[in-house]
């Protein structure tokens, strides 16, 4: 009897972490918005304690805490040049074949998540779905029309964001030696360019980490 039970504990713990596994491999779209609610509650207590956007944003991320098991996960906090805090970040990087992560940021007036997939980055910003973002660093609206696109120089760790055929910012990523992230080169942004700006502003940088320690 006890060999039966010790033998029917072992399959059970052995189904257990086959489960917990695979969750990490391809989760659900339910274990998504689980891990999804798990990130938020990394950032609640900071809510509020934001500064008003700038484009004065350090390359450098302070209180960065990664923790590692079957998939790597990570949270910190992005500053101002004059160490106010500007968005925080929480990602899970599930592990297996392909691009599956999802990223959780959060600012003073802005909420974004996004989606990452071998399809693309399905991008929301205070519950709302924008678009998705290509590999190949277009972004596309609901419609699918053009919205923007970055250039990425891998060499200078700088990428430039182009909306329509105009450069309208560089992007300085966390490797760069830049001290400032972002350097607006348009004068004059509209409200949709602006927001386009801050939304593929904090993917690229908080992406840039997820993929390094990914």
């Amino acid at each position: 009897m006890n060999t039966i039970l010790f033998i029917l504990l072992g399959l059970g713990i052995g189904i257990f972490f086959l489960f917990k596994f695979l969750r990490n491999v391809q989760p659900t779209s339910n274990e998504v918005a689980e891990d999804l609610k798990e990130l938020k509650a990394k950032l609640k207590d900071l809510k509020g304690g934001f500064v008003a956007w700038t484009d004065e944003i350090s390359t450098n991320e302070i209180d960065q805490i990664l923790t590692k098991d079957n998939a790597r996960s990570g949270n910190g906090i992005f500053l101002s040049s004059a160490g106010d805090p500007i968005f925080a970040y929480a990602y899970k990087n599930y592990i297996g074949p392909g691009k599956n992560a999802v990223i959780y940021i959060l600012s003073l007036e802005q909420e974004y998540i996004f989606r990452i997939t071998n399809k693309g980055t399905e991008v929301t910003i205070n519950g709302q779905k924008q678009g998705l973002i290509r590999e190949n660093g277009i972004f596309y609206n609901l419609k699918n029309d053009e919205v923007a696109k970055i250039e990425r120089l891998g060499a200078s760790n700088t990428n430039k964001l182009y909306i329509g055929d105009e450069e309208v910012a560089k992007i300085a990523l966390p490797d760069a030696i830049a001290h400032k992230a972002l350097n607006v080169t348009k004068i004059d942004l509209s409200p949709l360019e602006e927001k386009t700006v801050r939304m593929m502003t904090v993917y690229e940088l908080v992406s840039a980490l997820e993929e390094a320690e990914g």
